[in-house]
């Protein structure tokens, strides 16, 4: 049995661990994303501030 429950805490560390590196890659993600706004917002300052806002969340699943 402490074969098996060894084996238990393994997995869900391996799973916490992908976890953690798919969430570190979003965040770079959305960090990369706010520099390149706040950078094109200083160059325009007509851009569409809410439409590009909305299209966050679709940008950071690709």
């Amino acid at each position: 049995m402490a074969a098996g429950t060894s084996n238990y805490w393994e997995d869900l560390r391996k799973q916490a661990r992908q976890l953690e590196n798919e969430l570190d890659l979003k965040l770079v993600s959305f960090s990369k994303l706010c520099t390149s706004y706040s950078h094109s917002s200083a160059r325009d300052g007509r851009r569409d501030r809410k439409n590009y806002l909305e299209n966050i969340p679709g940008e950071i699943l690709q």
